[in-house]
């Protein structure tokens, strides 16, 4: 008879302890396939951040690493989260086969919640794997007969992956490089670094106008364009020790920027990160990295991602509603950015910079 583990999830992104704990399950219990099957929306959480394309592709990209890997749509073409209707499809999909239903421990308190958990329990056999030690002696155990899956404390969590705070070594390499560069989780990263929602909403309208500026000017840039926009300010609001903590991260010798004398503590951001998107988000373009680490003191051969980035905050639409745009039309140079983008940031850094000059005039 034929093992067949259904493995469940919403999977926002899946992740190598997921990888680990299918493999483990395969191992214990000696089956013939495992089925991945990501939720249509997860009954005690949230409506998903992604699309179910994207989550749909990351299973994909881990399927390739094991031939006894598998996986399955039925929740999402069903548009339906009622987890015993997938044991059902599976009975009869593999009519004759034993069939296996695997669930974190942090799902045990709640299991008796389950829309008819009896009767799923009852059609197949329930298996549980650790996470954080939660719920490891819970009496749902022996309610539902669970059986344990036997590993390492599963520790790696979709939601610091999608704040970006646990991400590299967390997920493949090629789930990493496909995160990168589809820009996702950015609003989840974005409110987790920023304090404000007046600096969230300026970074997404620098992201949407970095995309159409590029659009108009460099098509290929359009997407990397939005996602150097909005992470452009990701480190602005940390406090000054924090700052100074991640400054310290550089070499002086090959990065002497960060090290400038003089240099007020928030004009770190940029550098600093710069140093989060390839360090901590494992962000490894450098075009993209440097549009961030000069977008504030720029560089004396800006690229043209460079220029956009740089544009993209200074016009952005909130501008006009600032002291500048009394000193120098932001609109104006703006419609000139979407005809000739080096026209545009040569006249607007040339203004900004007297503008800056004689405001420091007025103060002193």
């Amino acid at each position: 008879m034929k093992k067949i583990i259904i493995f469940g999830g919403s999977f926002n992104p899946i992740h190598n302890g997921h990888v680990n704990i299918a493999t483990k399950a395969l191992e214990q219990i000696k089956a013939d396939r495992i089925y991945f099957v990501p939720t249509y929306k997860s009954t005690f959480k949230q409506a998903f951040n992604i699309s179910d394309i994207h989550r749909k592709k990351m299973i994909q990209n881990i399927i390739k690493l094991n031939d006894r890997f598998h996986f399955n749509w039925y929740e999402l073409n069903i548009q339906n989260d009622k987890s015993y209707l997938t044991v059902k499809y599976f009975k009869k999909k593999f009519a004759n086969s034993q069939i296996y239903f695997l669930i974190g421990s942090d799902n045990l308190e709640k299991f008796h919640l389950w829309d008819e958990a009896e009767m799923m329990a009852k059609d197949c056999q329930m298996l549980y794997y650790l996470r954080d030690n939660q719920f490891s002696d819970h009496e749902n155990i022996k309610k539902f007969n669970f059986l344990k899956i036997d590993g390492d404390n599963y520790q790696i969590s979709s939601t610091k992956i999608r704040s970006g705070t646990q991400v590299i070594g967390c997920v493949s390499d090629k789930n990493l490089a496909y995160i990168n560069e589809h820009g996702l989780y950015i609003n989840d990263r974005l409110k987790h670094f920023l304090r404000s929602d007046e600096r969230f909403e300026h970074c997404l309208r620098v992201g949407q106008l970095a995309r159409k500026l590029a659009q108009y000017n460099y098509p290929n840039l359009a997407q990397k364009a939005y996602i150097a926009g909005c992470y452009h300010d990701l480190a602005k609001e940390l406090d000054e020790k924090t700052m100074l903590s991640y400054r310290d991260q550089f070499d002086p010798k090959l990065f002497p920027e960060p090290y400038k004398k003089d240099l007020n503590y928030r004009v770190l951001h940029g550098y600093v990160g710069a140093w989060i998107l390839e360090h901590q988000f494992g962000y490894d373009d450098r075009e993209l990295i440097n549009s961030i680490y000069y977008h504030t003191i720029i560089n004396d051969d800006p690229t043209p991602l460079d220029k956009i980035v740089y544009l993209a905050d200074k016009l952005e639409p909130d501008r006009v509603k600032q002291e500048i745009n009394r000193y120098f039309k932001i609109n104006k140079a703006k419609a000139l950015a979407f005809k000739n983008i080096h026209q545009a940031f040569k006249l607007t850094h040339d203004e900004i910079r007297k503008y800056l000059q004689l405001s420091q005039k007025q103060e002193s």
